[in-house]
């Protein structure tokens, strides 16, 4: 992946470069990063200059492809459309839209409202006059070639950025492409503009906002002060930011949490205690009805958590109700144009009179990246291609390339099924969201930067290569301990849990890479770096507190828990005390499914009798009240609350038959040349061997991780050669038809092991102008432009 344009080189932070730090590491209070995902239109100034980027080449422009980021981009110049001077805005495109627009006008519409936002390509009169159609500036600029189009694209960011650091003015960028959770811009799939370079090129001093499409769910992700750390005048907390930007890495505890008896709807105390003794509160073979509850509780609170906890996470539309105004819960309150005033705008656009068909779509993503399947399949295989750019090291491994492999066969399949880009959909959010917080975890702490990178693009053979063995087994013990509170991906219902799968298996770059950097801020301090393990450790815990917070206030997800307590005769807590921390001293319960059975749940399950008392004070009954009334009845929300993929009782006997592995899998493994596969096995195993027998004495912990791990990779190819040869074997001791008889049948195929890496674990009235001359009575046709004026050109 090319880079144009380089930000600041990276300079060396090797372990002779120590740092002297306090004893103990301090977590900051102040809001470092604000990034977050939202449906609302950000409060945008309107001194502001606008860039807006459409990163889609014509080739992709199809609504089935990438088309979906052209509807955005016009969607943005409606709304922003005479909120600004003209001159402060530069639209920049891959694409001819406006002839894309005129051949199709009804082509690109956005929301659920269908509203047609073609008409943003065209002349339009600014506000005051009549019939003066927009200057060329403010008109879309269209650039084919991705080389050109970034040199414009960083051009106009250097000049807007001049003049906004000279007028004291904002500056905003609207991305509409494929993009990643730190806000990088890919220009097709040759080149990329990291947001580190960005930065650089703005420069500090300017309020800058940034914003981009969510990348795991629908909505978008916007980063209010981009060139400012920490944040100056924010309403939310550290915590609170933080565990929007987390995601999903610790769904599958907090979905352990929901099932388990650490549920927070879940009211213990009107329990039996004997019933409390058990290892979990439901049943060990749940009912069929109960399965589909405990799918759509875990698709909803994946989808939540994924979507970085936005509300309609699944409905690719504008928000402007101001009760959900995430701006204003998490910034602050609205200093320039309310939500009022452009819901009034988008009301003007026209509704598309044509009836638009019920597409095929995934339904765990909703209406989100274009809504169908096509385009929701192309943008998962961006999701894959964007992580090859990332952790360089770890693709070049045994482990890393298995998984690459079977990465690469899911962006080759044409069609893949619901069922594979939902577990991939899963993966990739997980190794995204863990770079994340890799990345918060050395900000907040203080810590440096190994080789001043970024977690995603560390090079950590460089490390290895330029670091002593006494270093680099300095970190097995912070590494060890951060990456045991690091779950595994949570994977959808329909994908069974494998600890072996190359690509179920956390990540573990971002674990080292703390590591790492804990080791270079506290050398041959043991004592301080236990320390600071263990406040990480304690943030981690804060953080899942805070998301069961704020995942109680999902109406929709409380509703389907109500649902799944009721269906297992558990009491739910009476409404006004469900909201606060989990008790973290209590081991998250296993999920049902994976239990054996008891003397309990061998008895009927139907009818349900209820296991806790109704007279727990004085005697009086308790009633069980409804969380959220009115609810509806158990049956109805069980299966339709959440858009979850049906249930396949046949095709999930038959995974479980077949040694739980996915189609992908098995066809990587029958692809492979065996035997060619267990001699690199074997070599790089003797290589190893040699490596030990003339290196230092004891091995590090490390290299015995890597012998461990070549030994398992050899067992596993030779498993795979004996299970092939058993299986020709039969095929050759299987005796003709007898009599004209039939053939006996074939044998079942053998299951087939799977190894994986181990697990180590201004007033708007009057003020400054472009012109930089105050200006009084300010009112939209007054308004006196800068952008281009004699000292500056913003026109490329």
């Amino acid at each position: 992946m090319g880079e144009l344009f380089p930000g600041r080189p990276p300079q060396p932070q090797t372990p002779s470069t120590r740092e002297s730090a306090p004893g103990y590491a301090e977590f900051s209070n102040a809001v470092l990063d604000a990034s977050f995902v939202t449906h609302t239109i950000p409060d945008i100034s309107p001194m502001a200059g606008i860039i807006g980027l459409c990163t889609v080449p014509y080739e992709r422009a199809g609504m089935d492809d990438l088309g979906w980021h052209i509807a955005d981009f016009l969607a943005f110049r409606s709304l922003l459309h005479g909120e600004t001077t003209a001159d402060s805005q530069t639209w920049l495109a891959q694409c001819d839209i406006s002839s894309i627009v005129e051949a199709d006008p009804e082509r690109y519409l956005h929301g659920r409202d269908c509203r047609v936002v073609g008409g943003a390509v065209l002349p339009l009169p600014q506000p005051g006059t009549l019939n003066n159609p927009q200057p060329p500036e403010d008109q879309i600029q269209v650039e084919p070639s991705a080389e050109n189009l970034i040199t414009d694209f960083l051009m106009t960011i250097s000049k807007k950025s001049q003049i906004a650091r000279t007028r004291g003015f904002p500056l905003v960028i609207i991305v509409c492409g494929p993009t990643s959770l730190e806000q990088d811009v890919f220009f097709g799939r040759g080149y990329r503009v990291t947001s580190t370079q960005i930065r650089h090129i703005i420069g500090d001093g300017i309020d800058t906002m940034i914003i981009t499409p969510a990348l795991f769910s629908a909505g978008w992700q916007v980063n209010p002060s981009f060139c400012r750390s920490p944040v100056e005048s924010i309403r939310a907390d550290p915590i609170e930011i933080l565990a929007k930007q987390f995601g999903g890495i610790f769904a599958k505890d907090i979905v352990e949490r929901f099932l388990g008896w650490s549920c927070p709807l879940l009211d213990r105390d009107r329990v039996n205690a004997y019933v409390r003794g058990d290892k979990f509160p439901g049943p060990v073979k749940p009912s069929e009805e109960q399965k589909d509850i405990i799918d759509a509780l875990k698709t909803q609170v994946h989808g939540a958590l994924a979507s970085r906890l936005s509300l309609g996470h699944d409905d690719h539309s504008f928000n402007f109700n101001p009760e959900e105004d995430d701006w204003v819960k998490l910034v602050g309150p609205r200093r320039h144009k309310p939500l009022d005033h452009y819901h009034s705008k988008w009301g003007s656009l026209k509704i598309s009179t044509i009836a638009v068909e019920d597409e095929s779509r995934l339904r765990f993503l909703g209406t989100a990246f274009g809504g169908n399947k096509a385009s929701q399949v192309n943008h998962i295989k961006h999701l894959v291609e964007e992580s090859f750019q990332a952790w360089p090291r770890y693709w070049t491994l045994p482990f890393g390339r298995m998984a690459q492999e079977i990465f690469e066969l899911f962006l080759h399949k044409p069609s893949p099924d619901d069922r594979d880009c939902h577990e991939i959909f899963n993966i990739t959010e997980h190794r995204a969201a863990t770079a994340i917080l890799a990345d918060m975890v050395v900000k907040y702490f203080g810590l440096p930067l190994p080789y001043n990178e970024r977690c995603k693009d560390w090079d950590e053979s460089r490390w290895i290569n330029e670091t002593s063995d006494d270093d680099r087994r300095a970190t097995n013990r912070p590494y060890a301990e951060i990456s045991r509170h690091i779950p595994h991906v949570n994977v959808p219902p329909d994908v069974n849990p494998n600890h072996l799968s190359k690509i179920q298996s956390r990540l573990e770059v971002p674990a080292t890479y703390m590591a790492v950097s804990l080791c270079l801020r506290y050398p041959n301090r043991t004592e301080h770096l236990d320390a600071a393990v263990k406040s990480i450790v304690g943030l981690f815990n804060e953080i899942i507190d805070r998301q069961v917070e704020l995942l109680l206030k999902d109406s929709e997800l409380c509703q389907i828990c109500v649902v799944w307590l009721d269906a297992i005769g558990m009491p739910i807590r009476p409404p006004g005390i469900i909201i606060g921390p989990v008790n973290l001293t209590e081991k998250p319960a296993p999920t049902v499914t994976n239990q054996q059975p008891t003397l309990r749940d061998t008895q009927p399950q139907t009818p349900i009798t209820r296991a806790y008392t109704t007279t727990p004070v004085n005697n009086q009954p308790l009633p069980l009240l409804p969380l959220l009334p009115p609810l509806p009845p158990p049956a109805v929300v069980a299966t339709s609350a959440v858009p979850s993929t049906p249930r396949n009782t046949t095709q999930t006997e038959q995974y479980e038959q077949q040694g739980d592995l996915s189609p992908l899998i098995r066809e990587v493994v029958s692809r492979l040349d065996l035997e060619k596969e267990v001699r690199i096995a074997r070599k790089e195993r003797d290589d190893l061997m040699n490596e030990m027998a003339n290196g230092p004495q004891p091995p590090t912990l490390e290299f015995l991780e890597r012998f461990r791990e070549a030994a398992k990779v050899l067992n596993f190819m030779e498993s795979l050669v004996s299970t092939r040869n058993h299986e020709e074997n039969a095929d050759n001791d299987a005796g003709a038809p007898v009599h004209g008889g039939a053939a006996p049948p074939a044998p079942a195929a053998a299951p087939v092991p799977v190894v994986s890496h181990p697990d180590p674990v201004v007033d708007e009235q009057t003020g400054p102008s472009w012109s930089g001359q105050p200006t009084q009575g300010y009112t939209e046709q007054r308004r006196a432009s800068a952008w281009s004026g004699t000292q500056y050109d913003s026109r490329l």
